[in-house]
């Protein structure tokens, strides 16, 4: 018998090498890193694979892995730390730091907290989630409380001090005024500087210098305070025109006073001494207003008190400005610890005057509101 061989005969295998056509493959080119002439990489699963025997066989091979359609699929999903990040000294981080100090100086020029801009910067990367800018940009409370403080304040004082001193230049010695105030926030006393001047581009210019912690309420203490803002600052206190603050005996007393000192300081320069022009006015309006048969406070508290918790009458009092063909608008509130407040609502009060007497005046002869005895005799007064 005829006898067979057991073992078949085997298949010969040949070698081949790393096509440099592969890397440009749109199939190949965002995963495939050549080793050699005989290995090969896959960037995305960090994976080396032979293909010495199998060619471009191998590569299709681990295309249709399960390991690396799983791995494809997460960097899709995912960001690399890189795109959080910036590097030294670039574009990127030049227009980063750009969009993040126009975002803080916008929220601060519209009174915007830092709460507030925390929250719309989160708010941007979620709305904006494509963009790989709006993704490299973080400014929290801190970060903006800090470039608030350290950048946008500094360098508006720095702008203002170098136009204050272009302007004296420019026109010779123009001079420049100073005013201070104090304020409570809580069981802080704040003192703010603030310089007027008057440039011929722009007209009068109020500037914000210096906003100071100061318990001392000494005249001493607030004029050391002012002559060391004038020395850091580098301006010439000869060209210090007047001084403005309330009209307090610390401010403007005859023998010991902020006013006083500066003349001392400061003989060859005339200083002005500016009261507070709002207090002087309304201390003229009020010694005046005790010639009139009414007190006006009294009649504008009692009119905001009427229509403040009455949804019914404020319905009823838009009809009477309909009436009148007078726009409405709400009837303000007056605080008499806050004095000023009383000229916006008694002009309020007066362009509003048709319908609210109207208004009135119906409801006394209906004789529904029988609270509106003193103010009716108010009315008739005025009439």
């Amino acid at each position: 018998m005829e006898e067979f061989e057991d073992n078949p005969r085997k298949i010969k295998k040949y070698e081949t090498k790393f096509k440099e056509s592969w890397l440009t493959n749109e199939k190949y080119k965002k995963w495939l890193v050549k080793i050699d002439e005989k290995k090969a990489k896959c960037s995305f699963c960090n994976v080396n694979f032979t293909v010495k025997w199998d060619g471009e066989k191998a590569l299709t091979s681990h295309l249709n892995s399960e390991n690396h359609k799983k791995t494809t699929k997460n960097l899709k999903s995912n960001s690399l730390m890189t795109t959080f990040m910036t590097k030294r000294n670039s574009s990127d981080e030049l227009n980063v730091a750009i969009i993040e100090i126009a975002s803080i100086y916008h929220a601060i020029n519209h009174h915007h907290s830092y709460l507030s801009m925390d929250c719309g910067i989160k708010l941007n990367t979620s709305l904006y989630g494509d963009s790989v800018m709006a993704k490299k940009v973080h400014c929290g409370r801190t970060k903006a409380e800090a470039i608030v403080k350290n950048i946008l304040s500094p360098n508006s004082i720095e702008l203002a001090i170098q136009d204050l001193k272009m302007v004296t230049a420019f026109q010779n010695g123009s001079y420049f005024s100073i005013a201070i105030d104090a304020s409570n926030k809580g069981s802080q006393k704040m003192y703010p500087i603030v310089v007027q001047y008057f440039q011929i581009q722009k007209g009068i210019q109020n500037k914000v210098m210096d906003f100071y912690e100061d318990p001392d309420e000494t005249s001493l203490k607030i004029f050391e305070n002012i002559e060391n803002f004038l020395q850091q600052s580098n301006l010439d206190a000869e060209l210090l025109s007047g001084f403005s603050a309330d009209n307090a005996s610390v401010n403007y007393g005859i023998r010991n006073s902020v006013y006083q000192k500066l003349l001392e300081k400061h003989p060859e320069t005339k200083i002005i001494k500016a009261n507070c022009n709002c207090h002087v006015i309304h201390n003229a309006a009020r010694n005046s207003m005790k010639q009139l048969t009414y007190d006006v406070e009294n009649l504008v508290l009692k009119v905001y008190a009427e229509f403040s918790n009455s949804a019914k009458g404020v319905k009823e009092l838009q009809i009477f400005f309909e009436e009148f063909e007078i726009e409405y608008r709400k009837v303000l509130r007056h605080g008499p610890t806050r004095w000023l407040s009383l000229f916006k609502a008694v002009d309020r009060l007066i362009m509003s005057w048709p319908a609210v007497s109207s208004y009135i005046n119906t409801k006394e002869k209906k004789n529904v509101i029988k609270s509106y005895g003193s103010l009716s005799k108010i009315l008739t007064r005025q009439k």
